[in-house]
């Protein structure tokens, strides 16, 4: 029987650098430390430590009987974690996460716990997810340098989770990239890292223009590493690092997100939606995700239908539209509207100019016809003063 020892804590102070709980986890780094984490949290609830939860396992598994109420057990045991998650102010998605981390505890050193999920709330969608369209990928492009070109189009390409975008090691691309160019190749596939969330090992492909500039990138970042290559393609990349990414290079673009949230995912959702419009199950295969395996059973040649798929797809999620992208008809339109302001501006400036002429025209007149009545005057007034008639003039002239 499964038990919840309140006063016995497993004794380890977790700071996320503690090797206790990863040991039990065999998935990329990034993986496990977020599942150990989930691991520790789950001990403390419960009282006991993964050793205790192995050896209770042990025991069980010796007779049917009691292998099937430690199945139940500890599944129910699972549903309550998640209920009290779920209590504690932790959103569905986060508890979901929660629990899958213990579960892959179990999965790695017991035995997969069925039936778990259909005892959670169902996945929630993002409310304010920004959701990305091949026209908003094309412009990112576009505006983008050298390093941000080959991570959008290799995630583009691959539609990897960024757990698993970040364990890309260096050499397998490279040896890709040098077969693809070797061999004139458009689209290069290969059967990428097993999944660490789904254990699925994905059919992966890069696309022509990852290829071309996965060849630029990598004689840049071996040439910033004096001659050598990191074992990782995106070397010193953290957790975040892929988001942080993404939303710098939509300021950079300057692409109005109006408030809503930026996430790498949602790059993956993309690729996914659009293979899945073609054929779901093959979209599942690409990108990893689970599905049905009796489904698979009719698709006599998995590898080809992958292929035949994504290059049939691939104009809907191609980044190298740029002659004819948004970007640039939007730069030629803003010339297009400065050319005519500048127009317009250029006729004011004339228009104004010839009032002015004429302007100066009235005044020159003016001047003239004054000039011409003050001379008109003087001699009149000469002409008085010699007659003896001076005194008068203003009787004539002013009266």
């Amino acid at each position: 029987m499964l038990s919840y020892n309140k006063e016995r804590k497993y004794r380890t102070n977790y700071d996320g650098k503690s090797l206790e709980y990863r040991k039990y986890y065999s998935n990329s780094k990034a993986s496990v430390q977020k599942s150990a984490l989930d691991l520790w949290h789950y001990c403390e609830w419960i009282g006991k430590t993964p050793e205790d939860l192995i050896n209770e396992f042990i025991q069980a598994r010796a007779d049917f009987s009691k292998l099937q109420d430690w199945r139940r057990e500890t599944k129910n045991t699972l549903v309550k974690f998640y209920n009290e998650q779920k209590s504690k102010g932790y959103k569905v998605n986060m508890a979901r996460s929660v629990v899958s981390g213990v579960m892959a505890f179990y999965s790695q050193n017991c035995e997969t716990i069925k039936g778990i999920t259909r005892e959670l709330d169902p996945v929630q969608i993002p409310e304010n997810g920004f959701v990305f369209t091949q026209e908003i990928l094309r412009k990112l492009y576009y505006y983008g340098n050298l390093h941000e070109k080959t991570w959008l189009s290799c995630s583009v390409s691959l539609g990897y989770a960024s757990i698993d975008f970040l364990a890309i090691e260096t050499e397998k691309i490279r040896n890709l990239v040098k077969e693809a160019k070797d061999k004139h190749l458009d689209f290069i596939m290969f059967i990428g890292k097993s999944r660490s969330k789904t254990s699925v090992q994905p059919r992966s492909f890069l696309t022509p223009e990852a290829i071309e500039n996965l060849n630029e990138y990598l004689k840049m970042f071996e040439k910033q590493n004096g001659g050598k290559l990191p074992k990782l393609l995106w070397n010193g990349a953290t957790n975040d690092t892929p988001n942080d990414w993404l939303k710098a290079l939509i300021k950079k673009a300057n692409i109005d997100t109006y408030g809503k949230i930026v996430r790498f995912h949602a790059i993956r959702k993309f690729v996914y939606d659009t293979l899945s419009k073609m054929d779901e199950t093959i979209a599942c295969v690409i990108t990893a995700k689970k599905t049905d395996a009796s489904k698979l059973t009719y698709k006599t040649s998995l590898d080809s239908e992958c292929e035949r798929v994504f290059k049939e797809s691939y104009k809907q999620i191609a980044l190298n539209g740029d002659v004819l992208s948004k970007a640039k008809q939007e730069q030629s339109q803003e010339i297009e509207r400065l050319t005519k302001a500048l127009s317009n501006l250029e006729t004011e400036n004339y228009n104004f100019k010839t009032r002015v002429d004429y302007l100066q025209k009235d005044v020159d007149q003016l001047k003239e016809n004054y000039i011409l009545e003050k001379l008109t005057l003087d001699i009149l007034f000469r002409e008085l003063k010699n007659r003896g008639l001076a005194n008068i003039k203003s009787c004539y002239i002013f009266g």
